[in-house]
């Protein structure tokens, strides 16, 4: 609610999106661990395995989500690369289907 206050007198619209996951994600490659129930944050670290970006935990999750806020709210369609733009498609629907316990 204050986050919407404050950005309708902002005149900037908020987007929501699902949090599942986005601590486990790297924003680099967008890469989860296969293993369930694991993950590359350890503490205030993140350590990708899948490409080896470094760095603080709380930094790459904020960039996974600012990633999917911007990939469904482009007004000219998603600024990320087509590469890039399928990870976003399959993250967002692999994330769906876990909400959806399929």
């Amino acid at each position: 609610m204050f986050l919407d206050y404050k950005a309708l007198g902002a005149g900037v619209e908020v987007v929501k999106v699902n949090p599942a996951y986005t601590s486990q994600t790297c924003h680099k490659c967008l890469h989860i661990h296969r293993v369930k129930g694991k993950s590359y944050r350890s503490g205030k670290t993140f350590s990708c395995g899948h490409c080896h970006w470094k760095g603080d935990a709380d930094f790459n999750g904020a960039n996974v989500i600012k990633l999917l806020g911007a990939s469904v709210n482009s007004p000219r369609g998603s600024y990320l690369s087509c590469e890039l733009r399928r990870k976003v498609e399959y993250f967002q629907s692999s994330l769906f289907d876990l909400v959806q316990g399929y």
